[in-house]
Order: C-alpha cells, then sequence, then structure tokens
C-alpha cells in the first residue's frame, strides 16, 4: 500500500491540471522523498553552475514523470525493507 503522501503526490502529479505548487509542498512535507528527489536531480545536474538547494527547483528540472518514478522507488524501498526486517524478527 502507498503512503499517503505517495498517493497524493501520484494523484496530483497524474491530472493534466496538477499545481505545482502544491506537488512541491507535498514532497516537502516527506523527508526522505525530498531528499531523494534532491538526490537525484544533483546527480543528473552535473553541467549547471548553480546547487539545486529546492525541491521545487528539482521537480521542475526532474519532470513529472521522474517525480512519478522517483516516489514509485522510494516506495517500493521502503515496502521491502519494511519485510525484510519482518523476516528477521
Amino acid at each position: 500500500t502507498l503512503s499517503p503522501i505517495a498517493a497524493r503526490v501520484l494523484r496530483l502529479s497524474s491530472s493534466a491540471d496538477a499545481d505545482f505548487d502544491q506537488l512541491t509542498a507535498i514532497i516537502e512535507a516527506d523527508p526522505t522523498l525530498s531528499a531523494r528527489v534532491l538526490s537525484l536531480c544533483r546527480r543528473a545536474a552535473l553541467g549547471i553552475s548553480q546547487p539545486i538547494t529546492t525541491v521545487r527547483r528539482a521537480a521542475t528540472m526532474l519532470g513529472l514523470e521522474t517525480l512519478q518514478a522517483t516516489l514509485l522507488s522510494v516506495q517500493v524501498y521502503e515496502v521491502l525493507r519494511q519485510h525484510d526486517r519482518a523476516l528477521q524478527a
């Protein structure tokens, strides 16, 4: 099951009239997702002279499809990590 934040981001980003400000505010509310988005964008932006320090700038550079893929990968990783913990207990 997706987290409530993940579900909101996916629902909003799938809309034809997605509100980018609302989308970035939701992402910023989740520290793990924010860090992942910033990290991904920093790795992809090797030729950019200005550092990428905000989720809004990173989201703008990555685009909606990449944000969705990032969100899903974070969620899958979390589910697998929880499953691994349950097996070790």
